[in-house]
């Protein structure tokens, strides 16, 4: 894996302004913005997504959990300390005094993942980031930075595809919020 940290420095700055852009993810290539209302109008709409559509946030640290989600339960905090920083996304229900509202479920899919580059960015823009798969609503997620669609890159500030992401499929998504917890999504094995 070689990559610049300039480079990721660069791609922070962009970020902190308010670009979106491709960026590999410890599980796909994502497209990335800063978790603000702007910027989540901003991929719904380059995705063809509903503006009712749900994105994960990946996190910078286990910190954020407390500022985006309700106090955990025993069982969650074990759970969440069992499997991160890794490549599982949890859903949890929303902080009740949010930074914004993201969908209509009162919920929040949370990453806090495990890839050098990326947590080097998330470290840089310190702050959460939105990610969505690479692809337009409906259709698959791209695996090859050269078979991304043109007219979906055009939309976008940055495409950064120095490195692939460590995984090459998608996270598993756990919900949290029942009990017991259901697997929404089977992607990158679990340690349990």
């Amino acid at each position: 894996m070689l990559f610049r940290p300039q480079d990721i420095r660069s791609i922070a700055t962009q970020i902190n302004a308010g670009a979106v852009g491709v960026f590999p993810c410890d599980t796909l290539f994502g497209i990335v913005g800063r978790f603000d209302e702007t910027v989540l109008t901003k991929i719904r709409s380059i995705k063809g997504k509903s503006q009712h559509a749900s994105l994960l946030a990946l996190i910078p640290h286990k910190g954020w959990i407390s500022r985006l989600c309700a106090p955990l339960s025993s069982a969650q905090s074990t759970l969440v300390n069992t499997q991160w920083p890794g490549p599982v996304t949890f859903v949890f229900d929303a902080h009740p005094n949010p930074l914004l509202s993201i969908n209509d479920m009162g919920s929040i899919g949370l990453r806090y993942p495990e890839f050098l580059p990326l947590n080097m960015l998330l470290d840089a823009v310190d702050y959460p980031l939105f990610s969505t798969s690479v692809n337009l609503s409906g259709q698959p997620a791209i695996l090859d930075p050269n078979e991304m669609d043109e007219t979906l890159l055009s939309q976008l500030d940055f495409c950064y595809k120095d490195v692939f992401p460590m995984h090459q499929q998608p996270s598993t998504v756990m919900d949290l919020r029942c009990t017991p917890f259901q697997c929404l999504r089977s992607g990158v094995s679990l340690s349990l």
